[in-house]
């Protein structure tokens, strides 16, 4: 019999490292998909007793700005846009308040990956949730998959929520 396939008593149990999800961060853009990962993620941080902070980021506008091409560009100026997402943002967060013991929201400006990871980075989230799609269309294509770069270059591990608007119904 070869050696190396002879059964070798165990001696020791393989001990697996458990995460510790203590500050759960999750990107949020206001799409359905996004809003599903928030619920996935006030979840998951009320069962591990972990903070949840809540990241809006409001990206530079590209282009003139046209009536034609407001749906790539955003519409408002960059100042409203910023407002209205902080205001909407805190009511997220305070609807958040019962199911997890801390709720804080940020909102920053550039580039959606980037901010995400650097917030990441920044606050020592233990995990990041975000959804698989918040943008459509032109926009997507101009900016690329948002949630695939913040996996390329998240300090932490990622979850990426599938809503039930990116279901494939049979």
């Amino acid at each position: 019999m070869n050696p190396m396939l002879a059964k070798r008593p165990r001696t020791e149990t393989a001990q697996v490292a458990r995460p510790k999800f203590q500050r759960v961060l999750v990107a949020v853009d206001f799409s359905e998909d996004s809003r599903y990962a928030l619920a996935c993620a006030a979840e998951l941080a009320a069962k591990f007793d972990a903070s949840l902070t809540l990241v809006h980021v409001v990206e530079p506008h590209f282009g003139p700005r046209t009536a034609d091409l407001a749906g790539v560009t955003g519409g408002g100026s960059e100042a409203t846009e910023f407002a209205e997402a902080k205001l909407e943002l805190n009511d997220l967060g305070a609807q958040m308040l019962g199911p997890c013991r801390v709720v804080e929201t940020v909102v920053r400006a550039g580039l959606a990956f980037f901010e995400i990871t650097e917030a990441a980075k920044a606050l020592g989230a233990d995990l990041i949730v975000l959804g698989t799609h918040g943008y459509t269309g032109l926009k997507r294509a101009l900016l690329g998959s948002t949630a695939e770069k913040v996996v390329r270059h998240a300090p932490c591990p990622v979850l990426v929520a599938r809503g039930e608007s990116t279901r494939i119904v049979v």
